[in-house]
């Protein structure tokens, strides 16, 4: 295939790169004019591994850039959706999805091509956990009740039911006997498969529901807010004033800018936090579900944090949820580009492990928005406490495995 010898180029270009570490770059640093000294650099970029304290620097400043331009992307990528009329068709759910998630798919294919395929599939599984544990934090800032308490809704059920679906057939892949097709799985076509009919189903729930939550006494007689009333926060006041002097082509060339630093970031997260954790001695499922995925998972936890305080949780939840679908893609994503074969099997139990936490999470939550728990400690509910739980006693785990 063209796509894989490709891949399988690159790694071999990288992995000559590699022989030249920072020793040599600083051995040209004394010795060569700058115009020599320019190869080394590239070669000190392209190695299989950063000095500490650059990879910890770069981390810092691609984690703070991913959060800031994130946001800015999810914005251009809704305005552009409601312009084209793609909003409520499925491209523009997979433009939406994209559209926060570039810096996690590009840190995943760095680290399927650079033969980590533990840190490809870690990381969209650990930034479905980072995403799950970011509701205890909207719902802390949530004063009126518990976030679930105001955010049941059929849609969110449907998406969180399809995302438990996904997982487990992530888990399927992982614990059956390896079985690939031009070194793909059947479980990388089965998973987008999944999530474009999934997405079907929630749009046609969102637009006939079978059953609505209602409040539960006299004092709070409105009806829970439905998502269709409640614009996200740039579309709270009209379209974004930033937004309305430009055109569609304009406004598609500066989503292209913003999405290749976006995914120049995800290059630079998935490079430094496999070297940090290479200096720390770190497991490659630590790597990708606490470093990268974390990072790459900013976005949604400012998304989240701004629906709150609009007073729209039916947002929060859904965004988050719904982008935890597309996550479950990463993991199909990183099989193409893991040149040996099937990446679901060249994997420790670890990654096992992590599906099973998002399952458990996403399950927590589902539960929460059926109990309807008004008051909790901290304005939190029983299932934050429990995500919370399962968040610090699933790394808890890891890191002692």
């Amino acid at each position: 295939m063209p796509l894989r010898a490709l891949l399988t180029a690159y790694r071999q270009v990288n992995a000559a790169c590699a022989a030249t570490f920072v020793g040599e770059y600083a051995h040209a640093a004394s010795t060569a004019s700058p115009h020599d000294l320019c190869p080394s650099m590239l070669d000190w970029i392209f190695s299989a591994q950063w000095p500490l304290w650059p990879s910890i620097v770069s981390f810092a400043i691609a984690a703070g850039i991913v959060a800031w331009l994130g946001i800015k992307m999810g914005r251009l990528a809704q305005v552009l959706a409601r312009r084209t009329g793609m909003g409520e068709a499925l491209t523009g759910a997979l433009l939406l999805g994209l559209s926060t998630s570039i810096p996690g798919v590009v840190a995943v294919v760095t680290a399927g091509v650079n033969d980590q395929p533990e840190v490809a599939v870690s990381t969209g599984l650990g930034g479905i956990i980072a995403q799950t544990s970011f509701l205890v934090i909207a719902d802390l800032l949530y004063k009126r009740h518990n976030l679930e308490y105001d955010a049941t809704t059929p849609d969110n059920m449907a998406t969180g039911m399809v995302l438990i679906s996904m997982l487990m057939l992530v888990v399927v892949a992982l614990v059956s006997p390896e079985i690939s097709v031009f070194g793909i799985h059947p479980a990388t076509i089965a998973l987008p498969l999944a999530y474009l009919g999934g997405l079907h189903v929630v749009n046609r729930i969102r637009k006939a529901p079978g059953w609505l939550a209602v409040h539960k006494d006299e004092h709070d007689a409105e009806q829970p807010t439905d998502p269709e009333r409640i614009p996200p926060p740039e579309e709270a006041h009209g379209e974004d004033a930033t937004y309305t002097h430009l055109g569609n082509g304009a406004l598609a060339a500066r989503f292209a800018v913003v999405a290749a630093v976006v995914a120049l970031c995800g290059w630079v997260l998935a490079r430094s936090g496999m070297s940090i954790g290479a200096e720390f001695g770190l497991a490659d499922s630590l790597v990708g579900s606490l470093l990268i995925g974390q990072a790459t998972s900013l976005p949604e936890l400012l998304t989240a944090v701004a629906a709150v305080r609009i007073g729209a949780p039916v947002l929060a939840i859904g965004d988050i949820v719904g982008g935890n679908m597309f996550d479950v893609l990463f993991v199909a994503i990183g099989d193409v580009a893991y040149p040996e074969g099937s990446i679901y099997h060249a994997v420790s139990d670890q990654s096992a492990f992590l599906a099973a936490m998002g399952v458990l999470a996403t399950t927590m939550l589902l539960l929460g928005l059926l109990r309807r728990q008004k008051r909790g400690f901290l304005h939190v509910g029983f299932e934050g406490t429990a995500i919370f739980l399962v968040y610090i006693g699933g790394y808890v785990a890891l890191f002692f495995w």
